[in-house]
């Protein structure tokens, strides 16, 4: 949603961060074979989306991070797949930072041990 506030008003939002932000959009569970050719198809899709927006990695901030264990067990090849192509489109340090934390959970209490970093992020100037 923090991405999506962004894009479609980066006038009044220049900077924007996504705890655990769920990339698979959908049900992550699926057969191990067929996650690669879903996670590009869901990189594609935000990348049609920012090309409609005016974000500007010149201009505005995004931070991304996400587990390993629960629901974000999943988020990997996903996470991967949305960097590369965030990284194409110029996204780099300082601008964009994503983040991964092996063994934390997609749930309140690993956000909150890590809501620092978020934080730290979005103060940057």
């Amino acid at each position: 949603m923090s991405l999506y506030a962004m894009g479609e008003y980066p006038h009044i939002f220049g900077q924007a961060a996504a705890v655990s932000m769920h990339l698979p959009l959908a049900n992550p569970d699926i057969a191990e074979a067929d996650r690669a050719a879903a996670a590009q198809m869901v990189a594609d899709a935000f990348d049609k989306w920012i090309a409609t927006t005016r974000l500007d990695p010149a201009v505005h901030r995004f931070y991304r991070d996400h587990g390993t264990a629960t629901l974000d067990a999943f988020y990997p090849p996903y996470a991967d797949a949305f960097d590369r192509m965030m990284a194409a489109r110029g996204w780099r340090w300082p601008r964009y930072e994503a983040r991964r934390f092996t063994g934390t959970a997609h749930d309140e209490t690993a956000w909150a041990e890590r809501v620092d970093i978020p934080l730290l992020f979005l103060d940057r100037r």
